[in-house]
């Protein structure tokens, strides 16, 4: 049952003729061995006649007029920068993954034009911008807000790889 499954998703490329040499030696030994299969393709091909007899309703005559009104909405929208705003909106309705993901890509984005653009580098070894060496005292500099670093925490392991330790009093503000 599970590969009539697999074989009744190639019925619509079979019917348009669009099935690949191979496949179609494959499915045509399903259908000589199937039943059902072929019952089910023969519903299908009769269904092509019976859908081409069918009349088609025309358009709506304000269609044209509906397109023309939602371009110039949607070109006024993105010239006074709403677009931004229903961007954001339609961003809500993305699952919370998604949406950590963009929120952790656009932090990246940020701090690697923030260390493009400073005047020192952030790691203890790199070069800031007017080649002064970084060393581990001067990378921890302005860290000492978050203390006390809890233990196993980003920052506490940051402090660790720069030689820093943090008072744990608060002293040190």
């Amino acid at each position: 049952m599970t590969a009539c499954r697999k074989f009744r998703k190639q019925f619509s490329a079979w019917l348009d003729g669009e099935l690949p040499s191979k496949k179609l030696v494959t499915l045509s030994g399903h259908l000589a061995i199937c039943a059902a299969c072929r019952r089910e393709l023969a519903a299908l091909e009769a269904l092509g006649p019976a859908l081409s007899r069918l009349e088609v309703a025309p358009p709506p005559t304000c269609l044209a007029s509906r397109i023309v009104t939602t371009a110039r909405r949607q070109q006024a929208e993105r010239a006074s920068g709403q677009s931004v705003r229903l961007w954001l909106a339609h961003m809500q309705s993305w699952p919370w993954g998604f949406r950590a993901a963009a929120t952790v890509a656009l932090i990246v984005v940020i701090l690697y034009f923030g260390q493009l653009t400073s005047t020192r580098g952030w790691l203890p070894g790199s070069q800031g911008k007017h080649n002064t060496m970084i060393t581990a005292t001067s990378a921890a500099e302005g860290l000492e807000w978050f203390a006390p670093a809890p233990p196993g925490s980003l920052l506490s392991g940051y402090l660790a790889m720069a030689g820093q330790t943090l008072p744990s009093d608060g002293s040190h503000r």
